[in-house]
């Protein structure tokens, strides 16, 4: 997922938010956005996931509105609300981080020089209204008619499949096991440990996590519903964002 640069209609600035399949590259979702704001992210979020279905993984690179400063790690608020799915990051000049096959940074590049050659460059648009009637001509043709050299010229609708894993409606409150040891984040990200306050990301605030040991003394795991989210060390009194 990631942010088209924005560019200027006759009346306002657009940004395209683009979100892209990782196996099959087909786009879920090619949005006007007036904004990058998190409630315009949620919105169009909450639209695709009720239409295809909760992901894996959703992957973002550093940049903004994702990254923090400096290109940090930030847990984005959507990740924990629409559908608690689990999130990572990957860091731009990076091709393959996760270790596998896969190429999801550069398959959302792609996606977005595409955009610009085939519709942004050779259009000029009145309003977001416009431009999304544009988006969504284009998204069929991307979709349901344009050959993919990587899928062996076939087209991307061919090969997706909508995910099994349903978004609940209304979602369900986060629950953890018996016995588990559960902090409310709060103070705009913080837990505490043992009166010590920790940065496991301002997407948890206002939410319950739970922490487990790790095999290192003084080393926990925190975790949100059933994703590793960080690690607290007692030892350097650190976090580190999963």
């Amino acid at each position: 997922m990631d942010f088209k640069g924005h560019f200027p209609t006759a009346t306002a600035r657009c940004h395209p938010l683009t979100l892209l399949d990782d196996h099959s590259r087909f786009a879920l979702c090619l949005a006007a956005c007036p904004n990058k704001q998190t409630a315009t992210v949620q919105t169009h979020l909450t639209t695709v996931f009720s239409q295809y279905g909760l992901p894996a993984d959703l992957w973002c690179d550093n940049g903004a509105p994702w990254g923090g400063p400096s290109g940090t790690h930030r847990p984005y608020r959507l990740v924990a609300a629409p559908g608690r799915t689990s999130a990572a990051w990957a860091s731009p000049p990076s091709p393959d981080p996760r270790g596998g096959g896969t190429l999801s940074p550069l398959l959302s590049y792609s996606l977005r020089c595409t955009l610009t050659d085939e519709l942004l460059s050779r259009q000029v648009f009145a309003d977001l209204p416009h431009s999304q009637r544009a988006f969504d001509r284009w998204r069929a043709v991307y979709n349901c008619e344009r050959p993919h050299e990587a899928l062996g010229l076939a087209v991307p609708a061919s090969r997706y499949r909508p995910s099994l894993v349903p978004l609940p409606d209304p979602l369900p409150s986060v629950e953890y096991a018996a016995g588990s040891t559960v902090r409310q984040v709060h103070d705009g990200g913080r837990v505490l440990l043992h009166g010590h306050p920790y940065r496991v990301g301002q997407a948890f605030d206002g939410y319950p996590v739970a922490r487990s040991p790790t095999e290192a003394d003084g080393v926990w795991q925190v975790w949100f519903a059933h994703h590793p989210i960080a690690t607290l060390d007692e030892t350097t009194k650190t976090a580190k964002i999963d």
